[in-house]
């Protein structure tokens, strides 16, 4: 079973959990597309945003406004 770490906004690593919770606790606005994840047994932290697993079931931040032209 896949598991993941959390760096949460308490600057704090908690976990492991499964994608299922993860999913969870996207539902329930713990786990945002900038939230950082660490695959179990790996040193490489990512945003969920970049697990596959995850990103379908994460808002994406609105686009940036474009640059209004000088007066």
């Amino acid at each position: 079973m896949i598991r993941y770490w959390l760096f949460n906004a308490e600057q704090e690593t908690t976990g492991p959990f499964t994608i299922e919770e993860l999913r969870r606790m996207i539902a329930d606005d713990v786990v945002e597309a900038r939230t950082q994840i660490c695959l179990e047994g790996t040193e490489s932290w990512i945003t969920a945003q970049e697990v596959p697993d995850l990103a379908s079931h994460l808002a994406l931040p609105p686009p940036a406004s474009p640059p209004t032209s000088p007066s």
